[in-house]
């Protein structure tokens, strides 16, 4: 019987590995290391973000280990962490001791609805409908509606070298801004974050236009509080400093 394995490359985000690296392992370093608090979880994120295209079933961005339940950073921050790294579709791997865990952190670490869009039909695809930046008719609040996708036409993971294409533009943002994280789910289905980074609680507003839905009726799953409605046109959510909600919607 043979073994199946996976091979990690750690290049510590150096020499833009998410270009070459499919043809030789199943996930790269997109970041360099990552510390136990607020700033450099945000950062890793946002340099991971621009990498989205690349990644596919087999062969994954990694921004770094989970560093949920070391005690860096709050429980809404160690969420937003967690929810931010499944919807990316990066590799969950714990980096706190199991064995003195609590149960905050437990039940953060153990969220099968967030774990399973990590691990989805659509497994190692982080994008949404539409181009990178395609979907801008925000509301006030909602300063930037990132796509985590494809352009048209882009090169596919592992078509081009390093050293013959230059790093995707990142998406332009505002830091501190609220911001929706939409990502595709199997089934038609899109799962998204809407984080708050700012410093005060946001009121945030996502239109299904914004995430390239048709539909005008969206049944919405929360997948922090497990409780579910249903929306017209629109979702608009109050979330605190630092925090997320996390939702798979599904058109009617």
């Amino acid at each position: 019987m043979r073994s199946r394995m996976l091979i990690p490359l750690h290049h510590g985000g150096q020499e833009d590995p998410a270009i070459w690296a499919a043809s030789v392992g199943n996930s790269w370093r997109t970041t360099g290391d990552i510390y136990d608090n607020w700033n450099s979880m945000t950062s890793r994120a946002d340099q991971n973000d621009k990498w989205a295209s690349y990644a596919a079933f087999g062969g994954w961005n990694d921004p770094d280990m989970l560093e949920v339940g070391n005690g860096g950073m709050t429980t809404e921050e160690y969420r937003s962490h967690f929810s931010i790294w499944a919807l990316a579709k990066a590799p969950l791997l714990i980096g706190c001791d199991v064995r003195s865990m609590s149960n905050e952190t437990h039940v953060i670490l153990s969220n099968s609805e967030v774990i399973s869009v990590n691990q989805g039909a659509r497994l190692g695809a982080p994008e949404a409908p539409g181009a990178p930046g395609a979907a801008r008719r925000a509301s006030a609040q909602l300063r930037r509606a990132m796509c985590l996708g494809r352009a048209p036409g882009a090169p596919r993971r592992g078509r081009a070298k390093a050293s013959h294409r230059a790093p995707p533009r990142a998406p332009y943002k505002l830091p501190g801004a609220p911001k929706a994280r939409p990502g595709l789910s199997s089934g038609g289905k899109v799962a998204v974050v809407l984080w708050n980074r700012g410093s005060a609680p946001a009121s945030i507003t996502l239109h299904w236009a914004d995430i390239g839905l048709k539909s005008t009726s969206v049944h919405a799953r929360d997948l922090w509080e497990h409780s579910e409605n249903t929306f017209e046109g629109n979702l608009t959510a109050v979330v605190a400093s630092h925090a997320c909600k996390m939702y798979v919607l599904t058109p009617l």
